[in-house]
């Protein structure tokens, strides 16, 4: 008996046909990794990130006998120390060149509270001027810096909400620093 050879083209065939297999189950899988990370979401919150510190009360408010609390307006009637983005920008130019002078500024506290956002310099203070805030505990402004009436310099800049008696101050962290 005689043992028959495979012959040299056979087993390069077979070679040749199993790395398209592999080539094709790879291909494959990256294309199914790749649509899984395509498909999948990210999710990017919505909630303004308060831009604030030094929270001073102006009086203390009296803590209410019902537990129920919100994430704006804390226990049911209780004024909250306002936050948000109380200017947009933190160096503008009275000029408008090359940075626009025109700001907006939110103030949110607790709803249909009054609420005014205030910029002090070493000789003055200036106001955007009190608005009650909404539904929501939401106040805004568009404004620019030469309708306010401020001047070049570095500015304080801080919100405060009131109700009745009593009221919540809180400075921005950055000052306003305008450029002529």
């Amino acid at each position: 008996m005689q043992k028959q050879k495979k012959s040299v083209p056979q087993s390069r065939a077979l070679v040749y046909g199993l790395l398209v297999v592999l080539v094709l189950a790879a291909g494959g899988f990256f294309m199914v990794r790749s649509r899984h990370k395509n498909n999948s979401q990210t999710v990017i919150s919505s909630t303004p990130k308060p831009n604030v510190s030094n929270q001073t009360a102006t009086t203390t408010p009296t803590p209410s006998p019902n537990p129920k609390q919100d994430r704006q307006s804390g226990p049911a009637g209780e004024l909250v120390a306002p936050s948000g983005t109380f200017v947009s920008n933190h160096r503008p130019n009275i000029s408008g060149r090359p940075t626009p002078n025109t700001e907006s500024s939110i103030c949110i506290t607790t709803p249909n509270v009054q609420c005014d956002i205030s910029f002090v310099s070493a000789t003055m203070t200036k106001s955007l001027g009190v608005k009650t805030t909404d539904a929501s505990g939401v106040a805004s402004w568009s404004w620019s810096i030469d309708s306010v009436g401020l001047t070049a310099g570095t500015w304080t800049i801080t919100a405060k909400a009131s109700s009745g008696d009593k009221s919540l101050e809180t400075n921005d962290t950055l000052s306003l620093e305008v450029s002529p």
